[in-house]
């Protein structure tokens, strides 16, 4: 399974929560014709910026990424933009940052993110089987 169908079929868990929908949860309908209200979608606005760090807003959820798929293609475009190149010092441990202390881990692949999502979402601890 790709990281690509990892993210929609979690995304679908979390969706199907928040609608408490038993089963999958149709990937290509929109969440309003789901049963979906502006709380859900102000949570799932939330859930995906603090999880995933891309910016989404409730507006884009109503109007413009409205289904699991939209979300999921939406995760992964702006994952993958490039950032902004910073400028590079050379440092005397790459695992030390100039000042000795030590460097930021790098962020965690979406999949274990999502799955944390959902676990704390189904308020369960750990991650989700």
């Amino acid at each position: 399974m790709t990281v690509v169908e990892q993210v929609v079929e979690q995304v679908d868990e979390v969706v199907g929560k928040l609608l408490e929908m038993p089963g999958s949860v149709p990937r290509d309908v929109p969440l309003l014709d789901l049963g979906a209200d502006s709380l859900v979608l102000i949570e799932l606005a939330d859930k995906i910026q603090h999880t995933f760090g891309v910016d989404i807003t409730v507006v884009q959820l109503f109007e413009e990424i409205v289904t699991i798929e939209a979300i999921t293609r939406w995760i992964e475009q702006e994952r993958t933009l490039p950032a902004p190149a910073a400028p590079t010092a050379p440092t005397a441990d790459a695992g030390e940052a100039e000042d000795g202390a030590p460097r930021p881990q790098a962020p965690a692949p979406i999949a274990d993110q999502v799955n944390h999502l959902i676990a704390q979402l189904l308020e369960m601890p750990g991650s989700v089987p």
